[in-house]
């Protein structure tokens, strides 16, 4: 295993310190997140646009329609009512302030109950979605029309 150094402010030094924190574990997921991101950036060259626009987001998922919070910024708003011809429910997805993917599907009906799931990459984001919303989200992050016909 390469070995390197990092220096911190000795302030987080100190809060280091305090708090027992295994800085060389902390370092390696930071640095794996990094990288991960920089990855989705890759395959997707029009996400950038969507990574300078993270905020905190707010749905409502489960049974009791619970507010989750996340950071990230949406690629198709829910807000928007985008249906699927394909279900009986709207689908908002976003890319998260980690550079992975997240989906809120909300059916018509209530039932079943909204739900957030996460991916870690757009292939299998693009595997979970509808045909029709997947093209949407592949248009946007790519730059290229997808048509499924």
């Amino acid at each position: 295993m390469a070995r390197v150094n990092v220096y911190l402010p000795d302030d987080l030094a100190g809060e280091v310190k305090l708090r027992h924190l295994r800085i060389s574990a902390l370092c390696q997921d930071a640095i794996r997140r990094e990288i991960d991101r920089m990855n989705a950036i890759k395959e997707a060259p029009n996400l950038r646009r969507h990574l300078d626009d993270i905020s905190t987001l707010t749905v409502e998922v489960g049974d009791d329609a619970v507010e989750t919070e996340f950071r990230g910024a949406w690629i198709i708003d829910p807000d928007d009512a985008t249906a699927s011809g394909d279900q009986d429910a709207t689908w908002g997805v976003a890319v998260t302030g980690r550079g992975r993917y997240a989906v809120h599907t909300r059916h018509v009906n209530e039932r079943p109950p909204a739900q957030l799931e996460d991916f870690d990459t757009l292939d299998e984001l693009l595997a979970r979605l509808p045909s029709d919303i997947a093209s949407i989200v592949e248009g946007r992050l790519t730059g290229r029309r997808v048509l499924d016909i």
